[in-house]
């Protein structure tokens, strides 16, 4: 009995060695069964490590070592699992070149911890197995380890994460902190960044979707933004104590601009620096641009112009201010509002007479016809539904025309300027035929066109910018009269379909193509200035008319040359 007592008291209990030795609990040392390649490989480990348990209460058949172990019972899945025990802080390293996004930790974040620091709240850090460093590293929670730290803890609870190098940082940095709010969305982008050049744009947009969660848009934005670029470098200037309205705008700054870097992969960093400078005074001073969806239809317009150049720059000013097709559309749509609530109130009148003693006109159910005024009111209402109906699809047809009248605006100064280099070479061509060598007058026109093609600015309005195109077109045709250069019927019928666009709206010249105005002009030099000055009274035989017939106002010498004086242009 003594001996039997004596050999209860020798035998290891579940935290101890049968040789006497610390068991991996004990030293905080251990090793996922599935990390166990075979019997072979787990044998020659055995002296530096050993295996954990399956069972906590089989400590026997796990002191039968790793023969006991069946390779074929070994799997590896590519998860996190729960390990059993706490583990020691100090066996935990860290990486932050392979496990980690953030720049830094946060520091508040670390010290609330701290300060707060419950081991019965406490959500396990997730560590994983590096076998060739034969070390344990963070993957995930290392506002939560270094907060445990501060607390004075040696110990933390621990999940482990089964898989490669490669599965574990992916893990680490894309999948453990989705849509946690320990990494920023400018950490959380940089994940993005590396794989745009890799990855099909809806591939990567689904992704974010997922990882992301509601914030998926903004990350992925930042993530097509030039690292060493003016936003991201302003971004990242901000600290928790900056003004809100700073931040806040500085955010909409990086959003609108990674959002147009994203749909338009023509624009360039250069202009990326750009659209930050221009941003930053819109919401700096009175915001002429308040909706991203705005600011998204006229960056298109800009980048789809016809003479874009991605190695100039955009000129952004020109769209701080309505163009000439937005002014219409909003003219447009406001009319249309104006005539759905017309009626709709209408409706409501008519409904009101039936429905409420107290408005203008009821007719009570007592009335003797009021059957048949209700049956009336009835149909008017059905007619005003099928004039809804219809406005409405105006409005929506408008709504769907709003970003080509925006570029069409836009692209006024473009069709200014080819019309003015038109005239020019036409006229060139014209004076090469004729043997007629251009003056020096003429030099100084060309001096002060090239000048403003080089400058491509436009003012608040299109005006100004139109003025000095027909003020350069003028004198392109006034020196050349001149300098005796003779223009026929072709000449002046080629000239005037090169002008027109930019003296007649569109609607005006289709008007004109279909409409005969009462007075028509020959096709002479003289009338060309004429019919400039006033296209909605005359027309050009060869250009507007409807029909080829014959002038009603033969050509005459004109004393004045008024040309284009729509503009009050002397």
């Amino acid at each position: 009995q003594e001996q039997e007592e004596k050999s209860k008291q020798a035998a290891p209990g579940p935290d101890e060695d049968p040789n006497n030795q610390p068991t991996p609990w004990a030293t905080g040392k251990f090793i996922e069964k599935a990390y166990l390649e075979g019997a072979e490989a787990a044998a020659k480990q055995k002296d530096k490590e050993n295996p954990y348990p399956k069972d906590n209460n089989n400590w026997r058949s796990w002191n039968r070592g790793f023969n006991s172990i069946d390779p074929k019972d070994v799997k590896k899945p590519k998860t996190e699992k729960d390990c059993p025990r706490t583990f020691h802080i100090n066996k935990i390293h860290i990486d932050t070149t392979r496990f980690q996004n953030r720049e830094k930790l946060n520091q508040e974040v670390v010290n609330e911890i701290a300060e707060n620091f419950d081991a019965n709240q406490f959500d396990p850090v997730v560590i994983w197995y590096d076998k060739k460093a034969e070390k344990w590293f963070l993957l995930a929670g290392h506002h939560r380890l270094k907060g445990a730290e501060k607390a004075g803890r040696k110990m933390v609870k621990t999940r482990c994460f089964e898989g490669t190098e490669a599965e574990a940082i992916k893990y680490a940095k894309e999948l453990s902190n989705a849509n946690r709010t320990l990494e920023t969305p400018m950490e959380r982008a940089k994940i993005y960044r590396a794989q745009i050049s890799k990855t099909n744009i809806k591939e990567l947009e689904n992704k974010a979707k997922r990882l992301e969660g509601k914030n998926w848009n903004y990350v992925l934005n930042i993530a097509y933004l030039k690292p060493s670029g003016k936003v991201l470098t302003a971004l990242t200037a901000l600290d928790r104590n900056s003004v809100k309205v700073t931040q806040q705008n500085l955010e909409k700054i990086a959003d609108w601009t990674g959002e147009a870097r994203r749909l338009f992969p023509q624009l360039t960093d250069a202009h990326e620096d750009e659209i930050y400078d221009f941003l930053l005074s819109n919401f700096a001073k009175a915001k002429s641009l308040s909706r991203k969806t705005d600011w998204i239809t006229k960056i298109n317009a800009v980048v789809h112009r016809l003479d874009f150049n991605p190695d100039e720059p955009l000129n952004l000013k020109r769209i701080a201010y309505k163009t000439q097709g937005e002014s219409e559309y909003e003219i447009q749509m406001f009319a249309i509002d104006e005539e759905i609530k017309a009626f709709e109130k209408s409706k409501e009148v008519l409904k009101a007479r039936f429905n409420d003693p107290k408005a203008q006109g009821y007719i009570s159910p007592d009335d003797p016809e009021y059957e048949t005024l209700q049956a009336r009111a009835d149909d008017q209402i059905k007619a005003l539904d099928e004039k809804l109906k219809a406005v409405r699809k105006e409005k929506l047809d408008l709504m769907q025309k709003k970003g080509r009248m925006i570029k069409g605006g836009l692209d006024q100064g473009n069709l200014f300027a080819q019309a003015t280099q038109k005239v020019d070479k036409a006229v060139k061509e014209i004076r090469k035929v004729q043997n007629k060598p251009e003056s020096d007058t003429y030099k100084d026109i060309r001096a002060g066109i090239d000048a403003l093609f080089r400058k491509k600015a436009m003012a608040k309005d299109d005006s100004i910018f139109l003025r000095e195109n027909i003020k350069y077109i003028k004198g392109i045709l006034m020196v050349a009269k001149n300098d005796k250069v003779q223009f026929s019927e072709s000449d002046v019928i080629k000239l005037g379909i090169i002008i027109q666009p930019i003296i007649q709206r569109q609607h005006a010249i289709e008007y004109d193509n279909v409409v005969t105005n009462k007075r028509t002009l020959a096709p002479t030099f003289n009338n060309l200035l004429r019919w400039t000055g006033n296209p909605g009274r005359y027309d050009l035989i060869g250009v507007d008319s409807a029909k080829n017939d014959k002038p009603t106002v033969l050509a005459r010498k004109v004393k004045r040359a008024r040309i284009f004086n729509l503009l009050g242009i002397k």
